[in-house]
């Protein structure tokens, strides 16, 4: 039910067939009802959607420069970045602040290095359940630590850690190289 179409001409993406549909870079500014906390951000691309029954809803998307549009890749560099949070909040903004249900939320996605391919690619409903998840965690933490005072890092308190294999290997080699090989 998306209006627009991505039109790939080489290398080239076209917008032409998106213009009347997305807004750009919306600033939003809200207060989150679960923690009070004020909250913003900016959509790079939102849709507000009216069917024939008047029902709207809306569709928001990142533009993200990534290693590679792979959707396996993709997966990962969304997960390990926290992309699926960042644009689940978002998404909660567009519904405080515009009053509408965000049905879908995606990524167009622009490899950083030449050919330079391009790909849109929408999250499943798993992946939405898990950005809204951690968004919420995020949120909640940072609430609480502004109640208490107490700000938690990674490491609160001293730790040991270890070196990776590759490392205590080259230490007892004739050679030595930063990167382990």
């Amino acid at each position: 039910h998306w209006p627009g179409r991505v039109e790939i001409v080489g290398n080239e993406f076209s917008w032409t067939s998106w213009s009347d549909w997305w807004e750009t870079e919306v600033s939003l500014y809200w207060t989150d009802d679960a923690t009070g906390l004020s909250c913003k951000g900016r959509a790079d691309m939102l849709a507000v959607i009216s069917d024939e029954d008047s029902k709207e809803w809306a569709e928001v998307a990142d533009l993200k420069t990534v290693k590679s549009i792979d959707p396996r890749a993709l997966a990962r560099e969304i997960a390990s970045m926290g992309y699926h949070a960042q644009i689940e909040h978002y998404a909660a903004g567009v519904e405080a602040v515009r009053g509408v249900p965000v049905e879908r939320v995606g990524f167009l996605c622009v490899e950083g290095q030449p050919p330079y391919d391009v790909g849109f690619y929408w999250l499943d409903d798993e992946a939405r359940a898990a950005g809204r998840a951690l968004r919420d965690r995020l949120l909640r933490i940072v609430a609480d630590a502004a109640e208490t005072g107490d700000y938690p890092g990674q490491c609160p308190e001293p730790a040991t850690i270890s070196l990776p294999a590759w490392a205590l290997d080259s230490a007892h080699g004739d050679t030595f190289t930063s990167s382990g090989s």
